[in-house]
């Protein structure tokens, strides 16, 4: 079933919350099926095998931004810019053939690769075995990353959340019996990996081509190439962003402190990571290119960046006055010091968030050259920040480095992109102080037992939720009416579907 596109900010706002929660529903069950296997994984892996499974996945990362070219964004923009349903059948058909072209020169290529990158990565050429696993697995992956986009494109998001879920049971499932029950280690994991890449993404593939056709279009080649090759050092880039401060850390201080980091950034990151990508599965792949077509666009995009934002804020909010909470109950006493750097990597990610809308314009015009720019001054940035704080504040020089770098990247876009038209900073602002006040004011509030600390926390939480809805210059009084409506309107819409599929039933 293809959901059609948004054509006003009311319909915009409803087509955004709809398929955000289509995928945010797969998102939580996947990283729920990644939290329960935590239990059984831990008594069959061992520590260094964990270890070897981080640095795989961080080398797979790092090969996938080259191997896929930008393709799948390139797919979503021509798409939107094709004149009929032929022109967007040759569109997917041109990118799908050329990902198989990628993916079979890479394959042939492998064998001869492997044993280099498991020497630099792993250390050893032991784990050349590893790294063929881990790389094949991504690279027959990519055809059914090109497929999803388009299905994402063209608003077939049903058919997405299916096969994603029936792929987290599927995955999940032949981990625990290849890891606990066969005892196979790494092996185990990554066989699954290849396993349900060449099941789930080749049939993917496969079936989306069949739909298309084989049509290549020898003129999008080089349109499309010029268009997502940018991405490339985006993505290396944002690697660098997010990873590098624990490089820092391991140089300069100890590894107790690099602990209690990471485990900082575990909360505002799985958050963040669950919202913003389910979101950006229905934004970046439809809405921003089908309201760019509307008289009233920027008018639209001002309003939806302010809204997701203000929800992402409380959300994130709600996270760091909750910290030493939520390290209490995950983590053992010993990482209690964790909890003081939550409230700052909340806060870096509610700012870099801010990328998602300055960029529009750039993603619209096919400009895509300027976020090279960006993300290289960020590097550069993220570089020099690290370099001075850390050695000299640690940990703490590592939170205020990641506030500082996520405020450069975002603002320093709107700069470069003239971006900031799709904002309404003066309200962002607003929300940012309240937010920063009120975590300063809780952590202030110490308490003893830890169900008062947990009915604080909760205050804390309205008290936001309230200021960001009632204050005139966070939410005007139209707005806020507007919203009860909206919000009524749906659940109505709900309850009366509910009840004709029931009469349809029972007839």
């Amino acid at each position: 079933m293809t959901t059609s596109p948004p054509s006003s900010l009311q319909s915009t706002l409803a087509f955004l919350s709809k398929t955000t929660g289509l995928f945010l529903i797969v998102r939580i069950v996947g990283a729920c099926a990644s939290i329960g296997l935590l239990p059984l994984f831990t008594r069959y892996l061992t520590p260094s095998e964990y270890g070897i499974i981080a640095l795989l996945d961080t080398t797979v990362a790092i090969f996938a931004a080259f191997c896929t070219a930008g393709l799948g964004r390139a797919v979503a923009r021509f798409y939107h810019s094709a004149a009929d349903n032929q022109q967007r059948r040759q569109v997917v058909s041109t990118a799908m053939l050329m990902t198989g072209a990628i993916t079979i020169c890479a394959l042939v290529a492998l064998p001869l690769l492997s044993s280099p990158i498991a020497s630099f990565t792993l250390k050893s050429h032991e784990y050349d075995n590893f790294v063929l696993l881990a790389i094949s697995a991504m690279l027959l992956d990519l055809p059914g990353g090109i497929a999803t986009m388009a299905l994402e494109t063209s608003g077939r998001y049903r058919i997405i959340y299916i096969i994603e879920l029936v792929r987290i049971v599927f995955s999940t499932s032949l981990k625990i019996y290849l890891v606990v029950f066969l005892r196979q280690g790494v092996d185990g994991v990554l066989w699954t990996n290849l396993i349900s890449a060449v099941l789930f993404s080749g049939c993917l593939a496969l079936w989306t081509i069949c739909s298309v056709g084989i049509h290549i279009d020898r003129s999008l080649i080089r349109p499309m190439l010029r268009y997502g090759m940018p991405f490339i050092p985006t993505v290396l880039s944002s690697i660098g962003m997010h990873s590098l401060n624990r490089f820092y850390l391991g140089a300069y201080t100890t590894s107790e402190q690099v602990a209690y980091y990471q485990l900082a950034l575990q909360f505002p990151f799985a958050l963040n990571s669950l919202i913003l990508n389910s979101f950006e599965a229905a934004w970046s792949s439809r809405a921003v290119f089908t309201v760019a077509k509307e008289p009233d666009a920027l008018h639209q995009y001002s309003r939806i960046s302010t809204y997701f934002l203000a929800l992402l804020s409380f959300l994130l909010f709600s996270v760091a006055i909750s910290a030493k909470i939520l390290v209490k109950i995950f983590a053992a006493p010993s990482y209690a010091p964790a909890a003081q750097y939550i409230p700052f990597v909340a806060f870096g990610l509610w700012l870099y968030t801010f990328h998602v809308f300055v960029r529009t314009g750039v993603t619209i015009s096919k400009d895509t050259y300027l976020m090279t720019i960006n993300y290289g001054l960020t590097l550069g940035a993220t570089v020099l920040l690290n370099w001075i704080l850390i050695p000299r504040f640690g940990a703490y020089g590592a939170a205020y480095a990641t506030v500082m770098i996520y405020f450069f990247f975002s603002f320093a876009g709107g700069f470069i992109y003239k971006g900031f038209q799709y904002l309404d900073l003066r309200r962002l602002t607003s929300i940012a102080i309240i937010w920063v006040s009120l975590v300063l004011l809780r952590n202030q509030i110490d308490m003893q037992f830890i169900y008062t600390e947990i009915l604080c926390d909760i205050f804390f939480s309205v008290l936001y939720l309230f200021l960001i809805l009632y204050l005139p210059f966070c939410t005007s009084k139209k707005e806020r009416i507007a919203a009860y409506d909206f919000i009524k309107n749906i659940l109505k819409q709900k309850i009366n579907t509910s009840f004709a599929k029931r009469e349809a039933h029972q007839k």
